[in-house]
């Protein structure tokens, strides 16, 4: 099975990833940007790998045991791929060069140590972060194209769900986002609802975070609603008010929080931003509403 994740435009109504990683973050002018927006790779790559996560449930759903389910292994093998291509086509990222990867040990990680205290000696995220030809390893051209060829139509205006500040959460949940449909019910959140923009998965941690493992400044995750808004009826413009509404429902438990519930956690309040298209040749749509049946 091929895994597709439409990174450019973030729009997660394709649960399923592209390898075009050309441009993670959506145009906007400079005074739209304030100093929550963290728009990065962090939080716009993470997204699409946590609705994957999220879908397949049960223990892939749970951080603290993910690595338990077989699937985790081929998925994160496709997550590897898919950064690999990222890294390629950005030779000139850089990275926390200098991050200690417990336990291995050496540039290319061929040994572990539970015992060695040397940080210098460790593999880190700069040894794994480099080209993997150079540490031993290559990928195959995908048998099945990544993207499928597809593509956008050209709207005059762009419309961004915003979600500043995300971190860590101890459960994982899912958000199924809608725009201007109020009070929505999980029925409504399917393709052919132009009110749905779409599903997001948060991956929850599973354990208390003692080991300083989650990060302290948010990241910014994102969803494309341009499709919603100039197809809706009346359709939606820069100069309409803009209504979002949110389910979110706990994975493990099936609950769904009160609003109030959910604004207690770190990065659930979401926001709109109205901005540029993110130019692309190759895009990958595989549930838009001309093609749910």
């Amino acid at each position: 099975m091929s895994i597709v994740f439409d990174l450019e435009r973030t729009n997660q109504l394709s649960l399923l990833p592209d390898k075009d990683l050309v441009d993670l973050c959506p145009p906007i002018e400079p005074y739209q940007v304030t100093k929550n927006h963290k728009c990065d790779f962090d939080g716009l790559y993470e997204q699409p790998h946590d609705n994957i996560h999220g879908w397949v449930g049960y223990d892939m759903a749970d951080n603290a045991y993910t690595a338990f389910d077989p699937i985790f292994w081929s998925y994160h093998a496709n997550i590897d791929r898919v950064f690999e291509n990222w890294k390629r086509e950005h030779p000139a990222a850089t990275y926390t060069s200098n991050f200690p990867i417990l336990p291995f040990m050496g540039s290319l990680a061929n040994r572990v140590d539970f015992t060695d205290n040397r940080a210098y000696l460790r593999t880190t995220i700069g040894d794994m972060a480099k080209d993997s030809r150079s540490i031993g390893y290559d990928y195959e051209p995908p048998k099945i194209p990544d993207s499928s060829g597809t593509t956008f139509n050209e709207w005059s205006d762009y419309l961004y769900i915003i979600f500043n500040d995300v971190k860590c959460t101890y459960d994982t949940y899912s958000i199924d986002v809608f725009v201007n449909q109020s009070n929505p019910q999980p029925k409504d959140a399917e393709c052919g609802n132009l009110h749905f923009v779409g599903k997001m998965m948060r991956l929850g941690m599973g354990i208390k975070d003692d080991k300083g493992r989650c990060i302290k400044d948010g990241v910014t995750r994102v969803l494309d609603a341009s499709y919603n808004a100039y197809y809706l009826t009346p359709r939606i413009t820069p100069d309409s008010d803009v209504e979002i509404s949110l389910i979110v429902t706990d994975v493990r438990t099936g609950k769904i929080l009160t609003p109030e519930e959910y604004n207690k956690l770190p990065g659930f309040k979401a926001t709109y931003m109205w901005g540029k298209g993110i130019p692309s040749t190759k895009l990958d749509v595989s549930c838009s509403h001309e093609r749910c049946d």
